[in-house]
């Protein structure tokens, strides 16, 4: 069965497409990853290519649910719990 409007592409040509880091992730975020901050200090080509293969735990944003919080807590009072925790 044939899907109507898709493109397809061999290995070849999806690394053509996708030469650099910046459209590398691009693609990841198309693909549902919930990647940290293109600028991040973190975020290279084999960061990626590490959570692309399973290498690397990171979430899919089908995978976070976010909920909003009214009333934060002081920054301080959560890097304090962080400390005690580690």
């Amino acid at each position: 069965m044939e899907i109507v409007g898709v493109n397809h592409l061999s290995i070849q040509q999806a690394g053509r497409l996708v030469s650099n880091v910046r459209s590398f992730y691009n693609a990841m975020l198309r693909n549902g990853w919930y990647l940290p901050h293109l600028k991040s200090s973190l975020v290279n080509q084999d960061y990626l290519e590490k959570v692309k293969a399973g290498k690397v735990w990171c979430p899919k944003y089908s995978d976070i649910r976010l909920s909003p919080c009214p009333d934060p807590p002081p920054k301080s009072l959560l890097l304090d719990l962080l400390d005690r925790a580690f």
